[in-house]
């Protein structure tokens, strides 16, 4: 007792520290073989065996009265270790555990760590230990692996142990003895008690793998993935189903007296949930997983919202999409997208939004690829939670459109004070001018490229004054240029391109002093350049029912399809980035998925308001918003496809981009706006021939003019001029000319198709085409159409001969008013080259020849 026993703890540790030496040790006798078996085998474990006994005896002696020094010996002497490295033995393993049970659980934490994580050794002895089994012939050995694992769990849960697991590296054996030590249990799940051994090992584990300052995200490789899929895959799987059918069963009794969110929560980023999705993110284990119930338990996850499940659901969705199906998963997922709106917080663009933002991105990428594949897509759309998630597309759509139009309109109104305060001396010139007059810069619109304006021509120089403008001397344009000049100071200079009756009345060619601002093709006299304040915005004809368009009242939901409200939309557009549509983007793609469901569809089209948001932002002028707008037009024209009648907002919509984009390709130089441009004028097209069959006369003239217009400018665009300054050939230009010459040969016959497209500018525009796209090397206009791929360039001059030969009548010569062998004559660039063009192409016996014999043979009737 008292210094007794501190002076046997001392003794013992000495003794026991000198007998840790087996090879030159001052007890091991160095001469006589058989001494030394005898000595290892019976002596220094019956010595070993004492001497831990007596220790363990005084060492509680001295904590129960209070005396500090046996942890001061402990520590000394490393008595942790010693007692790991002594339990690897039968023989003292008894006495080694008896003094460890009693030295090491006292400890602080950060004294345990800093005694068994400070070699290696110590370290992967308790990882064996945690995992010798019941082969071990030690008694009651359970409850000795429990209280090793008790302290792998408690070096876990304050950060120790994945620190030193990678110090030491260590990793592997630290998986596999975890892993092993997991399939102990008896019933084949993990229970909640976090004394049982497997919970201990579970936690552990997940602490080991965890991403370093991302204690939620775990980090594993594909070999590790598959070794613990192996191992423990189907114990983590049984254990979350069992979870969460425990957890419904409690749900169902007391559903009326609590909310269980925060258990299934708890559930789902459980260590079990949690080493199950990461394993689940690597395709092979994916598919191991799959066979024995994992896929389910991760579509329960993913119910929750949990990101890591609902991507192990992506992956296993692009795999194989009805494996997903057959687990319930694709209403997991739906389940998931529609509870996003619940969680969004109010805080705009926080850490939490931004998860969402992710969550919800990655829910309708899944449904869209299961909606679109043949096996799946009839189990999606028929899930009650699908109006869900078309409702929370249309709503991220109607948010953006709304926040893109609201955006615009502020824009707006910033140039109209930023134009007041930059020329205010213009105010009384303008008040000055006639009434009657058009006036100029009154307004203060937000000019764009592409905008058509009315322009003062006699104040189109530096020096000339607003007050000097005539009515008499108005001239009309596009804006080709916006910004300072270096021939005169000031940054509100506007450059126009001259059309309609204006072409040829301007001062220059678009470039003045050696310096271009925009290019004016062949007419050295087709460019202005004005201050903003002589310069109007000149009214479309369509502009009044466009403006019509967006004072169209919601229609009625029917069909009990759910109401998207204003709170919902706002709700939505709280996860929506300035920069970003990459969460429109999807929304749209699951849209369009969608439409092709009837009930689906009638839900869209009663919404009345999306399809309104989307036309205004579609009839943006803003090269930012180009992904959107040709997402949204993409959509609509898919939408086209099942009308049943028409749909006057849609005709509007689809003749106002072809007009307004068709001026954008007249002025504008920049490759990713041409390219933008095009694409859009492409759907825009496609959407016009889906209705035109649904049209009246005058909807039928008008798409006919734009169309025509659009055709003319594109052929001459690539025809006409030095071959320096004419557009080059893309596969874009191929698939517009298919689209228009489609759309041409779908109105063949009608009194709309005479009266817009019969004319010599089309007709001669027509032979150009031909002209170019034949094949003939010789002729300098010749575009090489067998270069591009997808076949559009030669369907295109298919139509085009079409064209030409069903109107190479009599009658319709008489409507051109000129012969048809003088329009070819004052067309083509030499004698004869649009024969040569039409015999290249009947040599090449393709499907074109049929009909360039046939226009040969009409040409010599005609002679």
């Amino acid at each position: 007792r008292g210094a007794v026993s501190e002076a046997v703890s001392l003794a013992s540790c000495i003794f026991l520290e000198m007998l840790m030496d087996e090879v030159n040790g001052v007890c091991v006798p160095q001469s006589n073989p058989a001494d030394q078996s005898f000595f290892f085998d019976v002596k220094l474990p019956i010595m070993r065996s004492c001497l831990m006994e007596v220790l363990a005896l005084s060492l509680e002696e001295c904590m129960t009265s209070g005396n500090n020094i046996s942890r001061k010996l402990i520590c000394d002497f490393k008595i942790p270790q010693m007692c790991l490295s002594f339990c690897q033995s039968n023989k003292v393993f008894q006495a080694a555990f008896e003094l460890y049970e009693t030295a090491v659980p006292p400890l602080p934490i950060d004294v345990i760590g800093d005694l068994l994580l400070s070699d290696k050794s110590s370290l992967v002895a308790l990882f064996d230990l945690v995992t010798a089994g019941k082969n071990h012939s030690v008694q009651d050995f359970e409850h000795k692996k429990q209280t090793f694992a008790h302290t792998l769990g408690s070096l876990a849960k304050a950060g120790f142990l994945s620190a030193a697991v990678e110090r030491f590296g260590v990793r592997n054996n630290a998986i596999a003895a975890l892993s092993a030590a997991m399939q102990g249990s008896d019933d084949g799940i993990i229970d909640d008690n976090e004394d049982s051994l497997p919970r201990i090992c579970v936690e552990s584990l997940a602490a080991i793998l965890c991403k370093k300052n991302q204690k939620d995200e775990l980090d594993i490789t594909a070999l590790e993935a598959r070794a613990m899929a192996t191992a423990i895959g189907k114990i983590l799987s049984s254990t979350v189903l069992n979870r969460f059918f425990t957890q419904a069963s409690l749900e169902t009794t007391f559903h009326h007296f609590m909310d269980h969110s925060s258990d299934r929560s708890a559930i789902s980023g459980s260590p079990e949930a949690r080493l199950l999705c990461s394993m689940a993110s690597f395709p092979e284990t994916l598919e191991m997983l799959r066979k024995i119930g994992g896929l389910e338990a991760i579509s329960l996850i993913a119910h929750e919202g949990e990101l890591t499940a609902i991507l192990a659901i992506q992956k296993a969705s692009e795999i194989s999409p009805s494996s997903v199906v057959d687990v319930d998963a694709h209403q997991s997922i739906m389940d998931a997208l529609v509870q996003v709106e619940c969680k969004v917080s109010t805080t705009d663009f926080s850490d939490d939004n931004r998860k969402l933002r992710e969550v919800a991105a990655t829910c309708i990428q899944i449904i869209t690829v299961l909606t679109q594949n043949a096996e799946t897509k009839g189990a999606v759309r028929a899930a009650e939670q699908s109006f869900g998630c078309l409702a929370a597309a249309t709503s991220i759509i109607s948010a953006s459109s709304k926040s893109l139009n609201q955006k615009s309109k502020s824009v707006g109104k910033g140039a109209t004070s930023a134009d007041k305060r930059h020329v205010p001396s213009t105010e009384k010139a303008i008040d000055s001018v006639d009434k009657d007059a058009p006036q100029y810069g009154s307004s203060r619109e937000d000019l764009q490229i592409g905008d058509l304006v009315l322009v003062d021509s006699t104040s189109t120089s530096a020096q000339a004054s607003p007050s000097t403008s005539s009515h008499s001397n108005v001239v009309e344009g596009i804006v080709a240029h916006l910004g300072p000049v270096k021939f005169a100071p000031g940054d509100d200079w506007i450059g126009v391109q001259l059309t309609a009756s204006s072409i040829g009345l301007g001062r220059n060619d678009g470039s003045v002093k050696g310096v271009r601002y925009f290019d004016c093709g062949d007419n050295d006299k087709n460019g202005v350049f004005a201050r903003r304040n002589n310069v109007k915005k000149k009214e479309h004809e369509e502009e009044p029912k466009s403006q019509e368009v967006a004072e169209i009242p919601v229609e009625t939901k029917e069909n009990n399809m759910p109401d998207v409200e204003t709170q919902h939309e706002e709700t939505w557009g709280r996860l929506l980035l300035k920069d970003d549509f990459s969460l429109e983007r999807v929304s749209f793609a699951l849209l369009l998925s969608l439409s092709s469901s009837e009930p689906h569809r009638d839900m869209l089209m009663n919404k009345g308001t999306v399809l309104d948001d989307m036309i205004g932002v579609i009839q943006l002028h803003s090269p930012a918003l180009a992904d959107f707008q040709c997402s949204a037009l993409d959509l609509l024209v898919s939408l086209t496809l099942h009308l049943h009648e028409p749909e006057p907002k849609l005709i509007d919509l689809f003749c106002s981009v072809v007009n307004s984009l068709t001026k954008v390709l007249q002025v504008s130089k920049d490759k990713r706006l041409l390219y933008s441009t095009k694409q859009q004028l492409s759907l825009a097209l496609s959407g016009i021939k889906n209705i035109f069959s649904l049209m009246d006369a005058d909807e039928r003239v008008r798409t006919l003019n734009v169309s025509s217009d659009l055709f003319i400018f594109l052929a001459d665009s690539l025809y006409k001029g030095p071959k320096s300054r004419r557009l080059a050939a893309t596969s874009k230009d191929g698939m517009l000319f298919y689209r228009l010459s489609s759309f041409f040969v779908l109105s063949l016959g009608s009194e709309s198709f005479k009266a817009c497209i019969l004319s010599v500018r089309f007709v001669s525009s027509l032979i150009r085409f031909i002209m170019m796209t034949a094949g003939l090397s010789s002729l300098e206009c010749q575009i090489p159409i067998k270069n591009f791929e997808g076949g559009e360039w030669d369907a295109a001059l298919l139509n085009s001969l079409t064209l030409f030969k069903c109107n190479m009548i009599q009658a319709s010569q008489n409507h051109l008013g000129v012969t048809y062998a003088s329009l070819i004559a004052d067309t083509e660039s030499s004698p004869k080259s649009f024969s040569s063009c039409l015999a290249h192409i009947v040599d090449m016996n393709g499907a074109a020849s049929m009909s360039a014999k046939q226009i040969m043979a009409n040409l010599e009737r005609f002679a």
